[in-house]
């Protein structure tokens, strides 16, 4: 029969066995970690790099007989707005925004595209739309601060394509779709602003042709008033 000191010295090898084989299983269990985070950023460079080399400006996948694959935009020349649009042969407006209150049924704007207004309850997510919203749903999105690029549909596919490269590159509160009124431009872009108050700003870039410069215009209207200038319902 074995001692009392013997059993506690057992009872003690015994604990000190259990934290071993614990400790053991933590080890492995970091190193697998470890392995598979390894795993995770060398795909991650992987990707990059094929971003890198097949030039980051040319369309994906995911084209479709609206916005087709493989545009490229040209160089971004010019970032400051009053001088790409010239550029570019398009025009800015800054107008009072016409109204913004929610309402049911139709509202007759008087800018087209329309850049603020009354507008439906219901705003619409961000996205490249190949069907054109409801305006009065889109209008209440630009007041929540999003830009809206329209285009005609009947532009050639690829100016298309480079719509679709310009906003997969980018999308952030952004959307864009096609204008299926008698729009006088060939693509136009609108922003809704805060001041002054009680209505803010509506603003508005319309380009009656597209050009090479025509995306310099639009990438300097996206940084003047994407989340510059607050809109009229800050909305993140």
């Amino acid at each position: 029969m074995s001692t009392r000191k013997e059993q506690k010295e057992a009872l003690r090898r015994e604990r000190l066995e259990k934290q071993q084989r614990a400790q053991a299983a933590a080890r492995r269990k970091r190193i697998v970690g470890l392995g598979a985070a390894a795993v995770l950023a060398l795909a991650a460079v992987v990707a990059l790099a094929v971003v890198a080399f097949s030039g980051g400006d040319e369309g994906g996948g995911g084209g479709s007989a609206l916005y087709p694959d493989g545009g490229k935009l040209p160089a971004i020349q010019d970032t400051e707005l009053s001088a790409a649009a010239k550029a570019a042969g398009c025009t800015v407006t800054d107008e009072q925004a016409e109204g913004n209150n929610h309402v049911e049924g139709k509202v007759t704007y008087k800018a087209n595209p329309p850049h603020s207004g009354d507008h439906n309850i219901e705003a619409v997510e961000e996205q490249l739309f190949e069907e054109t919203p409801p305006t009065e749903n889109w209008v209440h999105s630009l007041e929540h601060g999003r830009l809206v690029v329209q285009f005609k549909k009947e532009l050639p596919p690829e100016v298309r394509a480079n719509l679709k490269v310009f906003y997969d590159m980018d999308p952030f509160h952004m959307m864009v779709m096609p204008n299926i009124t008698k729009m006088p431009f060939e693509l136009a872009v609108t922003a809704w602003t805060r001041d002054p108050q009680p209505l803010g700003t509506g603003h508005l870039l319309g380009c009656p042709k597209v050009n090479d410069r025509t995306y310099d215009a639009l990438a300097a209207f996206r940084t003047r008033y994407r989340d510059n200038d607050i809109p009229p319902e800050n909305v993140p």
